[in-house]
């Protein structure tokens, strides 16, 4: 990239400009940054026109953005905050492109991790976990139930023995000597 191609892609205003900018600078295609950063073109042309909603999460754009930016070589800790400024995120999950850390964790507000943080969104999975519970408790009511109705097992008589015990008879074995 030329000083002066680096200089205009680094003075556009839109933080989706200078990446195409500096893309066509370096004469890549879409498709070829789509194929290094192992994404769909569609989300690098949405990178491209500052759509991050199209893209997915802020924490996967936030990635995107990271490598696209090391491809064609702008530094992505000045993107990443132009592309937040960008992305209107609700109060609710209050997370945010430029709190994603080194190692790549987006945090919150609080500064917590965004997966482990409490009251961050609703609890799923908590109704089908009671529904698994109670199913498998009616089923195991259901099997004891069957067992004593059909006679395998009985809670008030001790079980009998169904065969009466007969020693096998013995054979006495003559004895030979035996050759050595």
């Amino acid at each position: 990239m030329s000083t002066s191609e680096q200089t205009e892609a680094e003075t556009a205003t839109l933080p989706g400009e200078r990446l195409r900018l500096a893309r066509e600078a370096l004469k890549l295609s879409q498709q070829d940054v789509a194929g290094q950063i192992r994404i769909s073109v569609d989300k690098v042309a949405a990178l491209e026109s500052d759509e991050i909603a199209r893209v997915g999460p802020p924490v996967f754009a936030a990635g995107y953005i990271r490598a696209y930016a090391r491809i064609v070589g702008l530094p992505a800790d000045e993107l990443i905050p132009q592309f937040t400024g960008l992305v209107h995120l609700s109060t609710r999950s209050a997370m945010r492109l430029s709190t994603v850390d080194e190692s790549g964790l987006a945090r919150l507000s609080s500064g917590r991790p965004a997966a482990f943080s409490r009251g961050n969104g609703r609890r799923r999975g908590r109704p089908l976990r009671w529904i698994g519970l109670l199913l498998l408790i009616l089923t195991i009511v259901a099997v004891g139930l069957w067992m004593v109705k059909s006679g395998n097992l009985s809670l008030t008589e001790a079980p009998q023995e169904r065969m009466a015990y007969k020693p096998l008879p013995q054979k006495s074995m003559p004895e030979k000597p035996m050759p050595e």
